[in-house]
């Protein structure tokens, strides 16, 4: 039963491991900012990073990919039906 089952989450990606290491920072230097403009900060952040330091993020999701995937080998990618009012 799908009920049954544990959920288990994507790994993250270069990029929500970028935001993860420096969320705090935003917060920091910004605050009382709503996390949507949090994010936003974070995604000038990210496209202003040089390709030398995207690089390491995306080695890293790499990682974390690889030991997911050994941890749930049954598991597989699939999108959420996101179920939406008919209104």
């Amino acid at each position: 039963d799908k009920d049954n089952k544990e959920h288990i989450r994507r790994p993250m990606n270069a990029f929500m491991i970028f935001s993860k290491r420096h969320r705090a920072m935003v917060h920091q230097r910004h605050p009382n900012q709503d996390n949507r403009t949090v994010s936003k900060i974070l995604g000038e952040w990210w496209y202003a990073l040089g390709p030398k330091e995207k690089q390491k993020y995306h080695d890293l999701a790499f990682q974390v990919k690889e030991a997911h995937f050994k941890a749930h080998p049954d598991w597989k990618w699939c999108s959420r039906d996101r179920k939406k009012s008919a209104s």
